[in-house]
């Protein structure tokens, strides 16, 4: 019997992705391919912090990022980074951003995708995974712990070679 394995359910059901607050994104390439640049680290100092070198699709890629909060106003990144292979995002969505007004805010699903099909015409190709991770941030412990996870996350990379 050749049944097709189910994908996992990755969004919390009856959640509303457009909810003011805190998200936590992480979206891969296809296959895992290093499309975006690469680490550099010291092979005398594995203390070195080590430094990203993104390629000319990387840095389209960080472009990208940055315009997200021009397309949607409702949108605001508190950190990010773009990684050989994949990407982190933490993004608050904002529904009272403009002067104390509500605005309409997208979802989360609506924002990766127009950013993923953005910069895909952009290289001229498709380069990411067909879906993505996110995780709604509940609590400050858990804001923190997710913020030091992007930030150390070259380093966590440098050291997969040891």
């Amino acid at each position: 019997m050749n049944e097709q394995a189910k994908r996992k359910q990755n969004r919390l059901k009856e959640y509303d992705y457009s909810t003011s607050g805190a998200y936590y994104i992480t979206v891969c390439t296809k296959n895992r391919q290093r499309f975006f640049g690469k680490i550099l680290y010291s092979e005398d100092d594995i203390y070195d912090t080590p430094t990203l070198e993104l390629s000319k699709i990387g840095e389209m890629v960080e472009t990208c990022i940055e315009t997200i909060p021009k397309i949607y106003p409702s949108v605001v990144f508190v950190q990010h980074i773009v990684m050989p292979d994949h990407i982190h995002l933490i993004l608050l969505l904002d529904s009272l951003r403009d002067n104390g007004r509500q605005v309409a805010a997208p979802t989360i699903s609506r924002i990766i995708s127009q950013f993923k099909r953005t910069s895909s015409i952009n290289a001229g190709f498709n380069f990411w995974q067909k879906s993505f991770y996110d995780h709604v941030i509940r609590n400050e412990k858990e804001y923190q712990r997710l913020m030091k996870y992007i930030e150390l996350n070259p380093i966590r990379w440098a050291n997969r070679r040891l």
